[in-house]
């Protein structure tokens, strides 16, 4: 468990080397406490899309091989790659809704699966909105995605207990447009897995 907490590390500062500072959530539900590394997941407009092998891939296959010195290079550079698609996958919600779609469920299945080898680890659902409405109202809508995401989850068999919901409301933009291309990347639910 510790070789994977350390993986999990590594990914984040992988991660966070190309990516903003996170800011600190204005509204929280929790079913557990202090995580010491997270995996902080971003867009992506489908699921089955791979990520292309990249300097961060690279990086983090160099560092899966370090954990398991007798796993080949092959199968760290493929393990990277998928730990980089989990990474990439959000769901994303209409306009003032606060209801899962149907073409995200198979995202929902996937965190679902990969979540429930991970034993010692707790799953973030950050809910976003985007700009318009009040500062409060996308605080509580983003809660609502989270908390329908959650939902799926539990149907799905992860336990209520390891995942927690918190909303940014308009807060943690993607794009920063005043247009619906970029209001509908920033109506999303990410998915974070933090090891207890």
């Amino acid at each position: 468990m510790k070789k994977l907490a350390v993986l999990l590390s590594m990914l984040m500062l992988v991660a966070c080397s190309s990516t903003k500072p996170a800011a600190t959530p204005a509204s929280a539900s929790t079913n557990n406490g202090a995580a010491s590394s997270a995996v902080v997941a971003t867009p992506s407009s489908t699921a089955s899309v791979t990520p292309p092998v990249t300097a961060a891939t690279s990086n983090l296959a160099d560092a899966i091989q370090k954990l398991q010195p007798g796993l080949d290079a092959a199968s760290a550079a493929k393990l990277a790659v998928e730990i980089m698609k989990l990474h990439k996958e959000s769901v994303y919600f209409d306009f003032d809704k606060f209801a899962l779609k149907p073409e995200f469920r198979s995202i929902v299945e996937m965190q679902a699966s990969t979540f429930k080898g991970h034993k010692n680890a707790i799953l973030i659902l950050e809910g976003n909105a985007d700009e318009r409405g009040s500062a409060a109202y996308n605080l509580a809508l983003g809660e609502k995605r989270s908390a329908s995401v959650k939902k799926a989850l539990v149907a799905l068999g992860v336990p209520a207990s390891k995942i927690k919901v918190v909303s940014y409301g308009n807060t943690r933009p993607k794009l920063n447009c005043h247009e619906e291309k970029c209001w509908q990347e920033n109506r999303r639910v990410d998915f974070v897995i933090k090891q207890k």
